[in-house]
């Protein structure tokens, strides 16, 4: 679709995402992962049914005593949707990643729009010439093989869309521009069947977009603090997790860095669980800005907050990641005119050089943490970052 919108007009445009409008942008991913998985599973469906309007073409050809040179060439149609299959099949086994995936859909959805293209017009065609002794048997065969193809694309929406405008109405069109009244009457019922079948696959696309939209809610509801919208603690372990089964395949280290805060209790005894509530937020708006690219900041609860390091080059990299959130994350903070100092003390390891599990790494950054803590007491300008 996209290569097409380029030459329509933007009145057309606004009219179409009007009708068919796009998903948000936030479930792009999760629906190019549901569009890859729906259409993997198709792509035998949808060649089959190609093959099979192939040879009932040529059955009828044949039927009809046509010349071979007029159906000789439709074998080649077969011979490129069982290599179209097996190279599809080859590049799933592969294990594509998500860009590999968008460009197999694009493939797969122009490919599916040229044939039921070339099989409407060779349908048109073959009516208005009168070519077979049944005329109507191959233009339906084409169109309801079409129908059948689009209603399995409905995950696509821009290929369900064009496949379906070029399957049925160049054909009912076609129809009422014969001069046979049952053709003309023929021809009106299929533009109604296009656009209900148009409509079906509208509300199935929509339907799919809010159950990704419902799965994408429940699921930050489930990995999100609801305070302050950081990772929450089954979030963050669960990437840990991840990180430490990367590291274990050969991948990219990782490491934690662990902050707590300090004399957060008096903040609460003193001015209330609301301000408390304002100190947490806060912090958490200064490790989002701080946050680097391969980092994810979470809180584990109370006034405990991590951070996940990934893809370190090095135990210096954790440490200077380590001093930029703690030098930054301090100060102050006004609410509603009641100064607030935000104060932090921080642990941190990193793989390999402190543990290479992510147990092991949480359990040497407590206790550099608390280290850090026992000198803050002990020494109060002492510098609060610790390593183990």
């Amino acid at each position: 679709m996209g290569e097409v919108s380029r030459f329509i007009p933007d009145q057309a445009k606004r009219a179409f995402f009007a009708l068919f409008p796009p998903a948000p942008e936030a479930l792009h991913t999760a629906l190019h992962q549901v569009q890859y998985q729906s259409i993997d599973r198709q792509v035998p469906l949808l060649h089959s049914i190609a093959m099979l309007n192939v040879l009932i073409v040529m059955a009828v050809s044949m039927a009809d005593g046509l010349p071979r040179s007029s159906y000789a060439w439709m074998p080649i149609l077969i011979v490129y949707s069982l290599v179209r299959m097996a190279r599809w099949r080859a590049s799933s086994d592969a294990g594509p990643d998500q860009a590999q995936r968008a460009a197999m859909l694009k493939s797969a959805a122009r490919t599916t729009n040229i044939l039921l293209a070339l099989f409407a017009g060779w349908g048109t065609v073959t009516l208005h010439i009168g070519l077979y002794s049944h005329p109507l048997v191959v233009p339906m065969s084409m169109m309801f093989g079409g129908i059948c193809v689009t209603h399995s694309l409905v995950s696509l929406r821009g290929a369900s869309i064009g496949g379906m405008a070029l399957t049925v109405f160049p054909m009912a069109i076609a129809m009422m521009l014969t001069g046979d009244f049952h053709l003309h009457a023929l021809g009106i019922i299929l533009i109604v069947v296009g656009v209900l079948q148009l409509r079906i696959n509208f509300e199935q696309y929509r339907n799919m977009i809010a159950a990704l939209q419902l799965e994408a809610e429940n699921h930050a509801l489930a990995h999100t603090d609801p305070l302050t919208g950081l990772a929450n603690r089954r979030a963050i372990m669960a990437a840990l997790d991840e990180a430490e089964a990367e590291f274990a395949r050969g991948g990219p280290a990782f490491g934690v860095a662990l902050i707590d805060l300090d004399g957060f209790k008096a903040v609460n005894d003193d001015h209330g669980h609301h301000a408390g509530d304002f100190v947490l937020e806060t912090v958490a708006e200064r490790l989002r800005a701080l946050k680097g690219p391969h980092d994810l900041p979470g809180r584990l609860g109370g006034d405990e907050f991590i951070i996940l390091f990934h893809n370190l080059s090095g135990s210096e990299d954790a440490a200077l990641r380590a001093a930029h959130y703690l030098v930054n994350l301090g100060g102050t903070c006004d609410l509603d005119g009641l100064t607030l100092t935000v104060r932090a003390s921080l642990g941190y390891a990193a793989a390999p050089l402190h543990g290479e599990t992510a147990q092991r790494l949480l359990h040497v950054a407590d206790k550099a943490l608390y280290a850090a803590k026992r000198d803050m007491r002990s020494n109060p300008a002492h510098d609060r970052r610790a390593a183990a």
